[in-house]
């Protein structure tokens, strides 16, 4: 079998060096046809891109580094991760509404000889690609079949980006701020119905001042009922801006908990190697100033810590900065990107030559092949031939 195959591809070798200046010739012709085809019927194609960084801030960024300044608010609010702003920038790019108004803006349904928009949007969707690089940059690039067009297409899209996310983080703000309104509007009354309270308190009990003791165990009481409060409020807002399931809800309730409980065993039972009492032992009047003062220091405290957030969120909805730090807007291509035209024809003719070295070994194995098949074959063939010719 080994000397068998050595025979045959001898053969094989002997076949292509027999017909070699033919096939050069079919190679040559093969290259300069393909060529003049794809040069002819093939329409070029041209690539223009841009280079643009997003900003890690976001309508959440401000209002986040009012939090961290807040003195025990721990909060792990933050502004969204650049990896989430390609993700919102490749879903805007490639939206519906986007491609329609680039189809109908730039009159591709004729450069694409398409009637039908659905077509042309699917045709549109490979001709834009979008790609986070490795320095954290988020590239645009588009192809058309004119360079003028591709330089308009890609900056009008990174226009298109600037002004959709603008608009997404006004309505964000807008949504917030309604959110923190209506709880500021909720405390000030909740304030003034307390310091009304406490005002007609003391002018009934005729307590203005306790003892050091009561003031100790008042500080105490507030302080801890305040944070459990404000963990309740902060949970509040928490879950009205990043829902339930978000971790920092999660941590805010396991906060609370921890606090409520402490508040709860401070109420009823206190502890014998404490120096404060339990809140029920405590003379009726001085409890019920307690309560009174308790809960004006408490809307007072959470007033404080939504004012800020609160003007914030006002100053956040005015904005209409650019988002986007633009590091290259689209330039007009000086060469095509589309076809490869001699990359193109040296593979079809490779091709061609592949072929027509394989047409030539079949031909020779049929002449000079022994088997009587297909010597039987060959003499039917002859025979019908020659009937015909009769």
């Amino acid at each position: 079998m080994p000397e068998n195959r050595s025979v045959d591809l001898l053969d094989y070798l002997i076949i292509i060096f027999k017909h070699k200046k033919f096939l050069i010739g079919i190679f040559i012709i093969s290259f300069f046809f393909s060529y003049g085809i794809i040069y002819f019927f093939v329409d070029e194609e041209y690539d223009s891109t841009a280079l643009i960084l997003p900003l890690e801030d976001t309508t959440l960024g401000g209002i986040s580094s009012i939090v961290k300044n807040l003195k025990d608010l721990p909060f792990g609010l933050g502004g969204a991760s650049k990896s989430a702003s390609t993700d919102l920038y490749i879903t805007l790019v490639y939206s519906r509404s986007n491609l329609e108004d680039l189809i109908n803006r730039f009159d591709l349904l004729k450069d694409y000889n398409e009637s039908s928009m659905e077509d042309a949007v699917k045709i549109l969707s490979k001709r834009i690609e979008c790609e986070e690089t490795k320095e954290n940059a988020f590239r645009i690039k588009v192809r058309t079949n004119n360079p003028n067009k591709s330089v308009k297409m890609v900056n009008y899209i990174v226009n298109y980006l600037n002004d959709k996310v603008i608009q997404l983080n006004i309505a964000k703000s807008r949504n917030n701020r309604i959110f923190l309104e209506g709880r500021y509007n909720e405390l000030k009354n909740n304030l003034k119905v307390s310091e009304d309270s406490l005002e007609r308190y003391q002018q009934k009990s005729g307590l203005f001042e306790v003892k050091e003791q009561l003031k100790l165990i008042a500080s105490a009481f507030s302080d801890l009922e305040i944070k459990v409060l404000s963990k309740e409020t902060e949970m509040k807002i928490i879950e009205g801006l990043f829902g339930k399931d978000s971790p920092q809800f999660e941590a805010l309730k396991s906060e609370y908990n921890i606090l409520s409980s402490q508040l709860t065993s401070l109420k009823n039972n206190g502890k014998n190697e404490s120096l404060l009492l339990p809140l029920k032992s405590l003379p009726e009047k001085s409890k019920n100033y307690l309560r009174y003062y308790r809960d004006v220091e408490i809307y007072n405290t959470i007033l404080e810590y939504i004012v800020p957030l609160y003007e914030q969120a006002k100053i956040e909805e005015q904005k209409s900065i650019p988002v986007l730090q633009v590091i290259d807007y689209g330039a007009k291509p000086e060469k095509k990107s589309y076809p490869p035209r001699l990359l193109f024809s040296i593979i079809i003719s490779f091709i061609v030559l592949i072929l027509t070295v394989f047409f030539l070994i079949l031909r020779s194995k049929w002449n000079n092949s022994q088997n009587p098949k297909i010597v039987l074959l060959k003499k039917s063939i002859s025979f019908k031939d020659n009937s015909t010719t009769l």
